[in-house]
């Protein structure tokens, strides 16, 4: 059954309280622990928007709310945003006069919170708000209810969260944003619909969410806070002792965690290093053909399985007897070292600039170092070893050295968690069932590793605010995540070590672009040799991993593997996330950092460019595509005119709004422009590679 209501008056009237049912969340252990009611209701807004070069502001024109009950839906819509605490106090009053549980909650989900929160911050009583940034909240609460960000969780837009979980699919097409609104303006029956829809997507959503995860009062604000139950789970049965436990907590934050947060924060600014990502920049700004892409298999838990970690307390070593130290093939180590007069022997520049401690009379690569008179750097033994690799250097100090007596697997509680998802995932996509929420938690289990121990809590009371958190309070936060950072640091360095040392350095010249896991290279005939004898290598790797851990081989696919990610027809790239494919099979694909993924083909199509050779050339440096991303912009207590589409104009007025508005893009020419000018002269003269 589904009930629509189209205003508070009318829901108060005719709204059937006796139809409604709770559903149930335990909280707490089987003994002692009690049953919580919780009702599950979304609540959307619509906005219209003043965008002017002087004059910014945003209007709620009408407002939707929906409560899911035992399979039925009942959804308001109302125009008056001012309305919504009165809604709020009403089912507030019912749900405790009705309700014979103490322990009662609503659940309210909003899909975008940050965005919603801003219209409706200045007319509730904010309560508990949990946010990872200013002006973005993941939760707060007001009274009895619990207002969640579903985006945070689904990490999808509501359309694909609908498509793969939820009988209710979004409406699309039937709301044209374009058009002015205000509350007088009248909606068609499509547009209500719409409206409807968007919030009944959302209770169900939460419904999936509750039955799949809400165990024990459990309920997630994203998709690591679910890798981090599951991993707090493994933890706890691996370790059922009270005292076994605590004293591995305390390893962890002794021997596997640096002694003071300051130098935790200098690990996370200088050792820690993402993913590569960089081009070729003898090969950038050239339309090239004959290449295929090669993917790993999931990298990150490649790594995580096969790989070895610290697991010990660094000591710290006299640097001037460093290379005894980093000779020890056996031993994983960090130091800071100083190098004089270095340079790429390759084409490919690794080290980025922004990673350096200091960096004196250097050639910078789109970000990475060319060559430099001199560049302090802090290195793990992997990045020692890839430098060797990539680069060439006159002289070499170090300045200080540390390294792990022991390294080893990583714990059981933190593989098994990790690879009972990822077998599931391997399980669901076999046997042709959704397996995206599964393949998200593996992809979060990483995320978990190096999410940084916050400095600041956020605040909001009318204002948003910070404080700042002390070492005690950190270190504490640090302990409940049961991680070490030395690990999330060997994860990324495993990652680079491979990608570079394993596919970059073995095809040389012919890798033309690299992010992360992934390699575009050209002549791929001449290299699969190459890919082969590595596959066979992670195939054994694989088998042995599986023997020892009590996994199903068949449901670790290819982990570790370098894969076929695609044969390409033509290919350019302006630099790092900038490049544009032709498949085989005529799809073009442009991806650039900060430009929508469709921005381009639309821009093509409005523009009649057909001819390939015309389109590789206009993807070019001062490409210009009007209008195509979204800005958004905070304002407080703004009033306008608005008159809408029909002519009938309203005095609006906001405490507070968000406002979302159009932008262009530009492929601007940065210093790396003058280097390729710089690049190509030289190379003429045979002065670099």
């Amino acid at each position: 059954m589904n009930r629509v209501f189209y205003s508070l008056e009318e829901f108060e009237r005719c709204m059937d309280w006796n139809a409604l049912k709770y559903s149930t969340i335990h909280t707490g252990s089987k003994r002692k622990g009690r049953n919580n009611s919780t009702v599950i209701c979304a609540f959307d807004t619509e906005t219209t928007s003043v965008i002017e070069v002087e004059h910014k502001a945003s209007y709620v024109y009408v407002w939707s709310f929906d409560i899911y009950s035992n399979g039925a839906h009942y959804t308001m819509l109302e125009r008056d945003i001012k309305k919504f605490p009165k809604l709020l106090e009403l089912i507030q009053y019912v749900v405790l006069k009705k309700s014979k549980q103490k322990n009662v909650s609503v659940l309210v989900g909003v899909h975008n919170l940050p965005y919603d929160f801003a219209f409706i911050s200045k007319i509730l009583p904010i309560k508990n708000l949990f946010a990872k940034s200013k002006r973005q909240p993941l939760m707060f609460d007001t009274g009895i209810f619990h207002f969640v960000d579903t985006l945070a969780i689904s990490g999808m837009s509501l359309e694909k969260t609908a498509n793969n979980y939820t009988k209710t699919k979004k409406m699309a097409g039937d709301l044209d944003y374009t058009m002015v609104r205000n509350t007088k303006t009248q909606l068609t029956r499509k547009e209500e619909r719409y409206c409807f829809n968007d919030v009944k997507v959302v209770t169900e959503y939460i419904e999936y969410l509750l039955l799949t995860y809400g165990i024990n009062g459990f309920f997630p604000t994203t998709k690591t806070s679910i890798c981090r139950r599951a991993l707090k789970e493994s933890f706890s049965t691996e370790y059922p002792n009270k005292d076994r436990a605590n004293e591995v907590k305390d390893w962890i934050m002794t021997d596997m965690f640096p002694e003071k947060m300051q130098e935790y924060d200098c690990l996370i600014r200088y050792l820690f290093r993402g993913g590569y990502t960089h081009s070729n920049a003898s090969k950038t700004g050239y339309v090239l053909e004959n290449m295929k892409s090669k993917d790993f298999e999931s990298s990150y838990p490649s790594w995580i399985a096969y790989e070895k970690f610290p697991m010990s307390k660094p000591v710290k070593v006299n640097p001037d007897g460093y290379e005894t130290v980093i000779k020890n093939g056996q031993l994983q180590w960090y130091g800071v070292f100083v190098f004089d007069n270095i340079a790429a022997k390759t084409q490919h520049s690794i080290e980025s600039k922004h990673k350096c401690v200091r960096v004196v009379n250097s050639i910078i690569d789109n970000g990475r170092i060319k060559q430099a008179e001199s560049v302090t750097v802090m290195l793990t033994n992997l990045d020692w070893m890839i430098y060797k690799k990539f680069y060439d250097w006159k002289h070499v100090s170090c300045e200080t050295l540390w390294f792990f007596p022991y390294s080893g697997k990583l714990p059981k509680y933190v593989i098994n968690p990790l690879f009972n998802a990822y077998t599931e995932k391997t399980r669901l996509k076999n046997a042709g069932l959704d397996y995206k929420d599964q393949k998200a938690i593996v992809n979060s289990f990483y995320g978990m590793m190096v999410t940084t121990i916050p400095s600041e809590n956020i605040t909001y009371t009318d204002e948003w605010g910070s404080e700042p958190m002390d070492d005690d309070e950190r270190r504490n936060y640090a302990r409940t995540t049961l991680l070490s950072p030395y690990w999330g640091i060997y994860t990324t360095a495993w990652a680079r070590y491979h990608l570079l040392v394993d596919v970059f350095y073995k095809i040389g010249d012919d890798a033309v672009y690299g992010d992360t896991d992934s390699c575009k290279y050209l002549n791929p005939e001449k290299h699969e040799e190459t890919f082969k004898r590595f596959n066979r290598k992670m195939a054994k790797r694989r088998y042995k991993f599986c023997l020892e851990n009590g996994f199903d081989i068949d449901l670790m696919g290819h982990l570790g593997e370098l894969t076929d990610d695609g044969t390409i027809a033509k290919f350019k790239t302006l630099g790092a996330k900038r490049y544009l494919v032709l498949d085989d099979h005529n799809n073009l694909e442009c991806t650039v950092a900060g430009l929508p993924k469709r921005a381009f083909n639309q821009f093509l199509h409005k523009n009649k460019v057909s001819n390939l050779k015309d389109v590789f050339n206009l993807f070019d440096f001062g490409l210009k595509i009007e209008n195509c991303k979204n800005a958004h912009a905070y304002v407080d207590n703004v009033t306008d005119i608005i008159t809408d589409f029909n002519g009938i104009s309203e005095e609006m007025f906001s405490g507070s709004a968000c406002v979302i508005y159009p932008i262009d893009f530009e492929m601007r020419e940065t210093d790396y422009t003058e280097f390729l000018a710089w690049l190509l002269k030289n190379l003429e003269r045979g002065v670099v590679r």
